[in-house]
């Protein structure tokens, strides 16, 4: 069964005239993608870091767009995409960030996403889409932080005046585009994406929205409901170290974090390391005595509520 929990960010463009645009980019910066590769790989970002591939749809297929500005909120910030249609945001605080690229002739989705204060934010991945006369969804499936899913499946359901289930799986990068021969405006339409995080989460969305009359309508859609581990326990704790076991551990560790409570005081961390169904964390110097820690997946609270674990930490 499939758990709950995904963001879907989307675009529908329907009965547009127009045709995509780009040119040579001119001054790029320095390149970003080995930074996003890493990221990619699910090495952990340096706190307050964010990259992304910003990719122009072409029909059902989607391509790095190059030379494209995008832009951040809050404070205003720009960059430019590098040759492969990365670009890389340092230095930000943690909380809600609003991301998004506009180009001529071009549709603009914008990503909410969040940023916490341990990790960056790998694969904030924006889709492009030319203004088109056919009509159709574009647009790219995203975890609960805004990190694009790969390899997910977003389903349009019963397409307005075309009933019945049409769907496209999203590609390695999390962008899909769907075809929506018939279609018009006023009318309600379902959007449900799911599948599988980077790291192994399981995760699904579901939303029901209204399309406009003129035909276009940007879709950002998330819940908090997603797998969380189960049967955790503490494996070694001890010099400053905490060593935890449970099953349905993700594979990265900006997919995970540990919340340990100790007294009135209360820490979230990012694990050391994350590999074989283990987690090594380093406890806050000042703690000690008795504790408690919950594993979180993306530092937000499953419906069921967080794995709790209780032990004692040596002063």
């Amino acid at each position: 069964m499939i758990r709950r929990g995904a963001l879907l960010a989307g675009l529908l463009v329907l009965g547009c005239a127009g045709h995509g645009v780009n040119t040579a980019p001119v001054g790029l910066p320095v390149p970003v993608s080995s930074a996003f590769a890493a990221a990619e790989a699910g090495a952990p970002l340096p706190a307050g870091t964010v990259v992304g591939l910003v990719a122009r749809a072409d029909g059902t297929t989607f391509s790095p767009a190059p030379g494209v500005t995008v832009n951040l909120d809050p404070g205003g910030r720009t960059t430019r995409t590098d040759l492969d249609g990365h670009y890389r945001f340092d230095g930000l605080a943690p909380g809600t960030l609003h991301l998004s690229v506009q180009a001529a002739d071009c549709l603009s989705v914008t990503i909410t996403a969040t940023l916490g204060p341990a990790v960056g934010l790998p694969r904030v991945n924006l889709p492009l889409v030319p203004k088109s006369a056919s009509p159709g969804i574009a647009g790219v499936v995203c975890d609960p932080r805004g990190c694009a899913l790969p390899n997910g499946t977003v389903h349009e359901v019963d397409a307005l005046t075309t009933p019945g289930i049409r769907d496209a799986d999203a590609d390695a990068d999390g962008f899909f585009a769907i075809a929506l021969t018939g279609a018009r405006g006023n009318g309600a339409i379902e959007l449900q994406g799911h599948g599988t995080t980077p790291g192994g989460l399981r995760v699904e969305s579901t939303t029901v929205q209204t399309l406009a009359a003129d035909g276009t309508l940007a879709v950002q859609v998330g819940t908090d409901a997603f797998s969380a581990p189960t049967n955790a326990h503490v494996l070694r704790e001890g010099s400053g170290q905490l060593t935890i076991t449970a099953d349905g551990l993700p594979t990265r560790p900006d997919e995970l974090s540990l919340r340990v409570t100790n007294g009135g005081n209360q820490w979230t961390l990012a694990p050391d390391r994350l590999a074989d169904g283990e987690l090594d964390a380093t406890l806050p110097a000042e703690a000690s005595g008795e504790a408690s820690a919950t594993l979180r997946p993306f530092d937000r609270d499953p419906p069921t509520g967080p794995v709790t674990l209780r032990f004692t930490i040596a002063p």
